[in-house]
């Protein structure tokens, strides 16, 4: 290797350090070169062509959690190291030692690094060879990057990718569960998989009023009897608190209680209350078998597990309250209490009750009782069920029973249940004998609960995608972690909180209002000088929200770090409406911050306005960078705002 190759391979080393020159030998032992390397916070250190350490700055000796040992240690300042799979790893074969036995850089390795105490540190080394001043071999530098932070942003965005599946999975089983079973079982997965207890269970008040089992998993029979019917709240409560226990020893339970699930050997444990109809119906329970810290993230996770589960509660009475009014309707038809019909079938006439000409939407003139105008009311749908199931009844008897949809000629759609039997005189039919009943809002029922459900499945996946595309933005371009972490937290936040006033107005819509005050609020000082907000009360539907609440989000915190909201003296006004005929605007002033400089690049805030309001809206975003504050003006073609509703 000429001297040209090694200085460009040092070249190479430098850029994590930030220098502009390669360090020679001679230049590493000048005290400038020296002192520079001391004060670095990343760990460097380096040996002589033998591997021996020679230099190791204060960071080096943090980062090995010992003091190295200068002309003894060899190829590493750890004390050990592994494989990134937990293989031990020699020190020499670690990075620093290939370096130096090839005379060449190593990058791209990744190691672990054992401290003496026992904790392991995953690092990304950077081992360079160094020449002196003829060009001569003289050993080598390391520089050892701390991947801990990386790792730990990493496995977040994983877990909330992970988190966000289990929810998936869990709306996609609770759709199509069949039974009372089949959704608590679908619970339980979901509360192991998102929450990553140890054990849960579903406990349901029963129609006495006591909480009892349905569904547990790794628990004993003697912990269910012994806690069996034990609740923090009765069926009558409202909007009752889920309950978070860190450590059950620490807590102020009963002492029976803590005998309880201490013997069980669980440490921590957490209530989370199912509600119905704005009643506690219920709950479940997780359950950790060392004490645990409950982070505002699970408890969020927790709670909106609760509200799905609560809401496939209540879906399944509903239809087991439908099945059980049908079947009191079958009942009745078979007492004669409904609309009865009977069809001569020889001399094609129908009789009918007086409650069947409303069900049909007709008067009585309008009925010729003949078996065709009977048939022309059957929905074109339902038709060829109707005179399928008739056909059957005819020829072999088989049962009528079908559900029809009728085309009322007053203009209405109904469905009837109705069912029948055939009178015969030997083989041959002559008479078929029934009776119907509405069944109209049921189906109804059942149509919109189709479409509920489906709603939340696309809402779920929509999530999804949006926090997969803020995860990657957030870390895609940031300058360190640290900053992508806390960026990445305050969008979900601001996701969060917007779906959290979408949950509120039952997904009817968010007043632009309440938009802005969620964002602004937090920096308002005491007497409100700093903010000004007006405009005529409007909501937007969920889609608009959404992008709106984040759109707002990156304004509100550009303003906080850069913009008018870092002085005392800084104020942001904003307003909207829409002049006669022309479009519906929104303008974000700010005023008496730091002199304005435009951005040269554009950031995932930038980004944000300028395209996804431009895709999901058909909006456009004026940014103005004057030198004494932003200001933003949005606009929305009056199309756009088609979906917004003026404010409650």
């Amino acid at each position: 290797m000429g001297t040209g190759d090694q200085m460009a391979s040092l070249d190479a080393f430098n850029q994590p350090l930030g220098l502009k020159a390669a360090p020679t030998l001679e230049l590493l032992a000048t005290p400038d070169y020296r002192t520079i390397l001391d004060r670095l916070p990343s760990a460097v250190y380096t040996t002589d062509t033998e591997g021996t350490l020679t230099y190791f700055n204060p960071a080096a000796a943090e980062l090995a959690g010992r003091e190295p040992r200068l002309g003894t240690d060899k190829w590493c300042v750890s004390w050990k190291l592994h494989h990134p799979d937990g293989r031990p790893m020699p020190l020499s074969d670690c990075p620093m030692a290939t370096a130096l036995r090839e005379q060449r850089p190593v990058r791209g390795v990744e190691i672990i690094a054992e401290r003496p105490n026992g904790e392991r540190v995953p690092v990304l080394p950077f081992p360079t060879p160094f020449y002196d001043g003829a060009g001569r071999f003289a050993g080598a530098i390391n520089l050892l990057v701390d991947l801990s932070r990386l790792k730990a942003a990493e496995r977040q965005v994983e877990r909330h990718a992970s988190e966000q599946a289990a929810l998936y999975r869990f709306t996609d089983r609770l759709y199509r569960a069949t039974s009372d079973e089949d959704v608590y079982a679908a619970a339980l997965d979901a509360i192991v998989d998102a929450l990553g207890c140890d054990r849960a269970s579903v406990l349901m008040f029963d129609a006495r009023g006591v909480l009892r089992f349905v569904g547990s998993r790794g628990l004993s029979e003697t912990y269910c009897r012994a806690v069996d019917g034990h609740s923090p709240w009765r069926p009558t409560d409202t909007d009752p608190a889920p309950i978070f226990i860190d450590d059950i020893l620490a807590s102020t339970q009963s002492e029976a209680l803590k005998q309880a699930v201490t013997a069980e050997g669980i440490s921590a444990l957490a209530f989370i209350p199912l509600v119905s109809d704005g009643r506690v119906v219920g709950k479940f329970m997780t359950y950790h078998d060392k004490t645990h810290h409950f982070s505002e993230a699970e408890r969020a996770l927790a709670v909106t597990i609760a509200r799905q589960l609560g809401f496939a509660v209540a879906k399944r009475r509903t239809e087991t309250e439908l099945r059980n009014s049908l079947e009191r309707l079958k009942l009745a038809t078979e007492a004669g209490k409904v609309g009865l019909w009977d069809w001569d079938i020889p001399g094609d006439r129908i009789l009918w009750t007086d409650s069947l000409y409303g069900l049909h939407g007709i008067d009585k003139g309008e009925f010729t009782q003949t078996f065709a105008d009977w048939v022309g009311m059957v929905h074109p749908e339902s038709r060829g069920t109707v005179l399928g199931a008739i056909d059957r009844a005819l020829k072999d008897d088989a049962p009528y029973d079908v559900e029809v949809r009728t085309a009322g000629r007053d203009g209405r759609d109904t469905w009837l249940y109705t069912n029948a039997v055939v009178l015969r005189d030997g083989e041959r039919p002559v008479r078929m004998v029934g009776a119907a009943v509405d069944i109209t809002s049921r189906k109804q029922a059942e149509q919109q609960r189709d479409l509920l459900v489906a709603e939340l499945s696309h809402r779920v996946k929509n999530t999804l995608a949006t926090v997969v595309s803020i995860a990657r933005q957030s870390f895609g371009k940031t300058a360190t972690i640290e900053t992508a972490r806390k960026s990445f937290e305050g969008r979900l936040r601001a996701l969060a909180q917007t779906h959290t006033r979408l949950a509120e107005a039952n997904w009817g819509g968010v007043p632009l209002a309440t938009l802005v005050a969620d964002e602004l609020t937090p920096y308002r000082v005491e007497d409100g000088s700093n903010l000004s907000v007006e405009g005529p009360a409007i909501s937007f539907t969920a889609k608009q929200a959404v992008v709106l609440g984040m759109a707002l989000h990156e304004l509100a915190t550009n303003a906080a770090k850069y913009g008018a909201l870092t002085t005392k003296a800084g104020r942001v006004a904003v307003h909207w409406g829409d002049a006669k005929g022309g479009p519906f605007t929104i303008e974000w002033r700010e005023s008496g911050g730091p002199p304005v400089v435009a951005p040269q690049h554009s950031g995932f805030g930038r980004l944000l306005l300028e395209r996804a309001l431009a895709a999901d809206l058909r909006g456009a975003v004026a940014l103005d960078f004057r030198p004494e504050g932003l200001v933003c003006r949005i606009t929305l073609p009056l199309e756009s705002t088609e979906g917004a509703q003026p404010g409650r």
